[in-house]
């Protein structure tokens, strides 16, 4: 039985934040060492568990300017932190459990969590952009760029266009 939550950095536990950082690492998007950076700037941290095992994570970030500009540059899109606070990142399913619905769910998560503000995200898989994000109103923005392996997009959710 899956079981979803959430807590913010500071109150979770250095299992969770050390499994939020080997599944989102082992991805290979982003460097567990930019993870763990990362962590203490988080809204808050969505997780699901089977059988007390985290088998999924999620994140919604409070991304720095530095950062959400080299975005903007590299797609040609403004992301307007009024409009856009924040973004949705760190989606990452452990191997055994994909194919299951936790990314969906961890995603959904994070824009209920989000209540009603612009979210942001940026994706090289294409079941994350093309279904996933998709079904949560997010939108394509700007152009793509080359990631480390695979063309990156920006998505953005625009609360006042979302259905």
């Amino acid at each position: 039985m899956f079981r979803l939550y959430r807590r913010t950095p500071d109150k979770a536990t250095e299992n969770e934040r050390q499994r939020l950082v080997q599944l989102v690492a082992e991805g290979g998007a982003v460097s567990a060492e930019r993870v763990q950076a990362g962590i203490p700037r988080a809204e808050a941290l969505i997780f699901c568990t089977n059988g007390g095992r985290v088998v999924g994570v999620a994140a919604l970030k409070v991304p720095v300017p530095g950062y959400r500009a080299g975005v903007a540059a590299r797609s040609g899109a403004g992301i307007d932190p009024a409009r856009f606070p924040l973004e949705l990142g760190y989606v990452a399913v452990d191997p055994d459990w994909r194919c299951r619905g936790l990314g969906p769910l961890l995603c959904a998560e994070a824009v209920i969590l989000a209540r009603g503000r612009g979210l942001w995200a940026t994706t090289g898989a294409d079941i994350m952009r093309d279904r996933i994000l998709h079904r949560l109103a997010f939108r394509p923005a700007g152009s793509s760029w080359q990631g480390a392996s695979e063309p990156v997009f920006l998505m953005l959710r625009d609360p006042m266009r979302a259905g």
